[in-house]
């Protein structure tokens, strides 16, 4: 299924879905919406260690904080249209 977004887009979303799962053990929530979480200090449902809070906070200024508001709300949406599909209500 594809979303109709460039190739490019959607690579670049593969590796970061891949990114965070490999490196912060989270599915379907990418490495942005993290930093921003962290951001704001609401990422304690993520239990992270450290290093990978340490990281995020390293990265979370070289992203705009538009960025990562987009990234959360795209991922809440996918999250929503899963549901949708799999015919449960969010």
């Amino acid at each position: 299924m594809s979303s109709g977004q460039p190739w490019a887009l959607e690579f670049g979303l593969g590796l970061d879905f891949w990114a965070a799962a490999t490196f912060f053990g989270h599915y379907g929530i990418t490495v942005s919406t993290m930093a921003g979480l962290v951001r704001d200090g609401k990422d304690a449902p993520l239990k992270l260690y450290g290093w990978q809070r340490a990281f995020l906070r390293w990265l979370e200024p070289r992203l705009s904080r538009q960025h990562c508001a987009l990234a959360l709300q795209s991922d809440v949406k996918r999250c929503k249209d899963a549901l949708s599909i799999m015919g449960v209500q969010p």
